[in-house]
C-alpha cells in the first residue's frame, strides 16, 4: 500500500496539505526524503545550467522578496 503526502499551492497563493499529517514522524520523514531528491536532482542539473538569480520566483498572493 502506497502512502501519499500531497502539497498544493493554488494560483491565489493558498497552500494545502493532505495525507497522513497526523503522523508527524512519517510526514516529516517523507518531506526530508523529498527534499533530498530535489537537492540531488538540482545538483545533477546544476553542472549544465548556472542560475542567474538566487531570488525565489514570484508567487501570486505572496509579497516579493525584493
Amino acid at each position: 500500500m502506497a502512502t501519499e503526502l500531497k502539497i498544493t499551492i493554488n494560483d491565489d497563493g493558498q497552500l494545502s496539505v493532505s495525507g497522513p499529517i497526523q503522523n508527524k514522524l512519517l510526514s516529516y520523514g517523507m518531506l526530508m526524503v523529498a527534499m533530498d531528491a530535489i537537492r540531488d536532482q538540482h545538483e545533477a542539473n546544476s553542472r549544465l545550467i548556472q542560475p542567474v538569480s538566487m531570488l525565489p520566483p514570484k508567487v501570486p498572493g505572496f509579497p516579493s522578496a525584493q
